[in-house]
């Protein structure tokens, strides 16, 4: 009995011990950005495509003139969350005056911002991006694509200019028994959310952001499982709405590549369970070997053919000779970096050309 229990510790030892040199042989400080490296704008792009999540999808709620809504799909861009939904409804203030569905049919049909998607396009080249023009249309697509609905708070109560949740009838789920925001909140601090909160799911998770003060239309609040916000250590201090969504998409999307990477084991659910372990804690620093590991994205191949096909285009454009060399590669990729930081040798400040003139006859100056 010994014998054996010993046999199958040994096993697992050697098991852990090969996965972690697996992870170091594709993060090792070799295969790090420099200059002079063949092909070194392809392997960036491919490192920048491995890195893309699919099981997270963002979607903006978007029913009034503000810009705030083009940071947050920067920062998509950024975090390496690739798909990203655009909901263009009229203010859920002139929706609930809507008395019948053909009413409300008409005023979605015929509302328009202005400048409804020009700017953007630039921002979301390489993202996968889908605009809705009717809460119906996006509705159906969640239930065709099994989302899970999670809100996400960016401003406080006092500051929407809609109390839709007094309107809805759910102060108590949103904010609490008619409580501020401040005091009583029943929406989850993002910085509570661990990594046993998103292993149950199965579904890809969609954050449902509203970036106006317009609020949330009704069935897309009732139909959110979860509400989230960013808690502030002060509580009358509120972020802007763009900084709020992006600490939450980035807290949300390393906690899902996270459960991806591993799954914990049995010793480590009990000692998150009982506290005395840190239980999926989250932590905003990890060591180059970790950061590398969770960086790590799932993106099916069809999208990241098409990512690499418009970006490969877009490194080639007109030259003849590097269209037939890139051309090689999309459908067999280049050995992607492990890591996009250049090495410390490398690591120096830029200067702009216009600064580096001025310095340089203000130090000629001084010389003569």
């Amino acid at each position: 009995l010994w014998g054996g229990a010993a046999a199958v510790a040994a096993w697992w030892i050697a098991r852990v011990r090969g996965r972690r040199r697996r992870i170091r042989g594709a993060t090792t400080s070799t295969s790090m950005d420099a200059p002079g490296i063949p092909l070194r704008q392809l392997r960036r792009c491919e490192a920048v495509i491995r890195r893309r999540l699919k099981d997270v999808v963002v979607v903006l709620e978007r029913s009034s003139a503000t810009r705030d809504y083009e940071a947050v799909c920067r920062t998509c861009e950024c975090l390496g969350v690739q798909n990203v939904w655009i909901l263009d409804h009229p203010p859920p203030e002139e929706m609930e005056r809507c008395e019948t569905n053909d009413g409300l049919a008409s005023l979605e049909r015929n509302f328009a911002l202005p400048n409804p998607g020009k700017g953007i396009c630039k921002v979301m080249k390489y993202l996968t991006w889908r605009r809705f023009r009717s809460v119906g249309a996006f509705h159906e697509e969640c239930k065709q694509q099994s989302l899970e609905l999670w809100s996400v708070q960016c401003l406080p109560r006092e500051d929407y200019a809609f109390d839709f949740a007094k309107r809805y009838g759910c102060e108590e789920i949103v904010w609490g028994r008619g409580a501020s925001s401040s005091s009583g909140s029943r929406v989850t601090k993002v910085q509570d959310l661990r990594c046993g909160d998103l292993l149950p799911l199965r579904r890809k998770i969609a954050l449902v952001i509203c970036v106006d003060r317009n609020g949330f239309e009704r069935s897309v609040l009732q139909a959110c499982s979860r509400h989230l916000a960013y808690g502030t250590a002060a509580p009358d201090v509120s972020l802007s709405p763009s900084i709020a969504a992006a600490l939450v998409i980035n807290r949300v999307a390393h906690l899902r590549r996270q459960c991806h990477r591993d799954r914990p084991s049995f010793l480590d659910r009990i000692r998150g369970a009982r506290g005395d372990g840190q239980g999926g804690t989250f932590t905003y620093t990890h060591s180059r070997e970790d950061a590398s590991a969770l960086f790590q994205g799932n993106l099916d191949k069809e999208t990241a053919m098409k990512l690499r096909k418009k970006w490969i285009g877009h490194l080639a454009r007109n030259n003849p000779t590097k269209q037939e060399l890139y051309g090689k590669y999309v459908a067999r990729p280049v050995q992607p970096f492990g890591d996009l930081r250049p090495p410390e040798a490398f690591r120096k400040p830029r200067i702009p050309p216009n600064f580096s003139k001025k310095i340089s006859k203000t130090t000629e100056d001084e010389g003569s």
